[in-house]
């Protein structure tokens, strides 16, 4: 059998795949397939009774315990899966399992591949949602309100969808033109409405809120919008207003550098670079190496292919830089380190959460190389 066209997948009433065209021996056949988990549930669910199965051609079953006919009695050729799954991943499944290729990761020929895949398919789409935030959202505004878009997930889940809000009421001249670190401090909190608030969690309180009124009586600045900050689940480390002080200390270093900040090489070097400001001289908590570390990754990283977006070489580049990083120490790689060779480098680690969240969790096996190479494997 040979099926050469699964057809459409019918979401409405019906047979499940409409318009599949397949050959048994010397003969085409052209209509719709039904697919049950035993073939005797064509009976169960009345189909033979249903004008609408008359052009089944292909019964798709795990279990074929017993033939079926169409209500023209016509007998429907069918198609038993239950030696043409290999038993171990059903077992799996069925438990749950998430890394359902775990027990055969030594054996898989397509797993570079796959990781590749996977690796490219989280690019695209991270950097799709950037350049839209930038064109459509922001109107391609200062690349620098889209990096603080991306990194608005530091904030804690609830306060990531404040970032656009929060941004839109920033003035680049202020930016620009602030003198030092802490005038810079005191406008982002000031525009966030953390100088007012008794929230506020930064010292030199006073002297904050004396720059950031002298700053909004200089450039005559409106009124803002008030801001629902939330601090349910999050942090210390992560409240809003000790990462948009951050922010605004780092801001203030690389405001006008923002070319040399995306054509630099992403490496140690340059992770030491995004730490090595005086945070402390302002009260901030200071930023650890592995949170620059995910900045890096997460951010510039991509920002870097966001504005190169049609540079292969940019994604090459990346690729070498990843390469020659340590691996993230993420939940996720742990779970992944339980059950296969531990990951050598950021590259790895990176390819590694691509294919858990583009696939591994969503459960799309029959949309990964790995889970079709698998999938071919007969039961043992």
């Amino acid at each position: 059998m040979i099926i050469w066209d699964k057809g459409q997948w019918n979401r409405t009433d019906g047979p499940d795949f409409t318009s599949a065209v397949i050959q048994i021996a010397n003969h085409k056949l052209q209509g719709n397939i039904e697919i049950h988990h035993k073939a005797s549930d064509w009976y169960k669910h009345n189909h033979h009774k249903n004008p609408e199965y008359n052009s089944v051609i292909l019964h798709v079953v795990l279990h074929a315990d017993t033939p079926i006919k169409s209500q023209q009695g016509i007998e429907i050729h069918t198609l038993e899966l239950r030696h043409r799954i290999n038993t171990n991943l059903k077992s799996m499944a069925l438990r749950g399992e998430v890394f359902l290729c775990a027990e055969h990761h030594k054996s898989i020929e397509s797993w570079t591949d796959q990781l590749e895949i996977a690796y490219k398919q989280r690019l695209r789409l991270k950097v799709d949602s950037i350049l839209y935030t930038h064109r459509n959202q922001l109107k391609n505004d200062w690349w620098f309100t889209t990096i603080w878009c991306i990194l608005s997930s530091f904030l804690g889940h609830h306060n990531g969808k404040h970032a656009l809000s929060f941004v839109q009421q920033w003035n680049k001249k202020v930016i620009l033109t602030c003198s030092s670190p802490h005038q810079l401090i005191a406008y982002l909190l000031g525009t966030g409405g953390f100088i007012k608030s008794s929230n506020n969690r930064i010292k030199h309180g006073g002297q904050l809120s004396q720059e950031y009124f002298s700053v909004k009586f200089k450039y005559q600045l409106p009124e803002i919008l008030p801001i629902p900050w939330d601090y349910k689940e999050v942090r210390p480390a992560s409240f809003p207003e000790i990462r948009i002080a951050q922010f605004a200390i780092w801001l203030y270093k690389f405001r006008n550098k923002l070319d040399t900040l995306t054509a630099t090489p992403i490496n140690n070097t340059f992770i030491s670079q995004l730490t090595n400001v005086d945070f402390l001289a302002e009260g901030i908590p200071a930023l650890g190496k592995s949170k620059a570390k995910e900045i890096a990754i997460n951010a510039i990283a991509l920002i870097k292919l966001a504005r190169n977006e049609n540079s292969r070489f940019a994604y090459l580049d990346l690729k070498n830089e990843m390469a020659l990083l340590s691996p993230e120490n993420h939940r996720i790689i742990k779970k992944f380190n339980a059950h296969f060779p531990r990951c050598n480098n950021a590259l790895e680690s990176q390819q590694l959460l691509s294919q858990y969240n583009e696939f591994c969790s969503k459960r799309r096996c029959l949309q990964c190389q790995i889970g079709k190479e698998l999938l071919c494997r007969t039961s043992t």
